[in-house]
């Protein structure tokens, strides 16, 4: 499956991802060889190749493309709230990788609305998280910022998003405003893939909402 430059780049480097969901699973491991080698293009160019090639050669029927769509998005969230260091090369990694999975996603007509009820303290991951998921482009929202929004001010941008289609994350800090139950009821209503999780991060346990508009 895997061109001749890709398994040669690989196997030299004895990093090589052994399934698609490694390039996820190892994201820490090819983030930290890209600070170590101070190179910000060589992996992701080749694991967007690899990724590339790999759904160019498997056939993946849409349950299971769900299934993919669901593990990639939640499992790069669970990544990212255990994140110890953020810089340069994190910021090249969630830039050059992620939209190629996004982008494959949609193609493919999986459109994902990630839904994340946590409580952040002060220690900077509740921003990063929404940093790095805005750097891979997805849509972010959120009513918790330099003042808390209205529901009417995160229902228009939700749904302004929702009109092109955009992969959407909600994100609450805490529970200083609580608009799930509101939030959920526009994803029942949509078309999207709505995936809810409200564990710490370290638990992979989430829910998948079911849409009335696919029921």
């Amino acid at each position: 499956m895997k061109s001749n430059e890709i398994k040669g780049y690989f196997y030299k480097h004895k990093n090589e991802p052994l399934s698609i969901i490694d390039a996820i699973d190892k994201a820490e491991e090819y983030i930290s060889e890209m600070r170590e080698k101070k190179d910000m293009e060589t992996i992701p160019k080749y694991l967007k190749q690899y990724a590339w090639e790999y759904f160019r050669e498997v056939k993946l029927d849409e349950e299971k493309l769900k299934s993919l769509a669901i593990y990639v998005i939640d499992k790069i969230y669970r990544v990212t709230a255990e994140m110890t260091i953020s810089d340069v090369y994190t910021k090249s990694f969630y830039a050059k990788i992620l939209p190629f999975f996004w982008d494959t996603f949609q193609n493919r007509g999986i459109d994902v609305f990630f839904i994340v009820d946590n409580t952040f303290n002060n220690d900077g991951k509740f921003e990063l998280i929404i940093e790095l998921f805005s750097l891979s482009g997805i849509a972010v929202v959120t009513p918790n910022g330099d003042r808390n929004l209205e529901y009417a001010e995160v229902e228009k941008q939700i749904k302004d998003y929702m009109a092109p289609v955009r992969m959407i994350m909600y994100i609450e800090r805490d529970d200083s405003v609580n608009y799930l139950d509101k939030v959920i009821e526009i994803a029942k209503k949509s078309n999207y893939l709505c995936i809810f999780r409200n564990k710490p991060s370290k638990d992979p346990h989430i829910e998948i909402i079911s849409s009335e508009t696919n029921s």
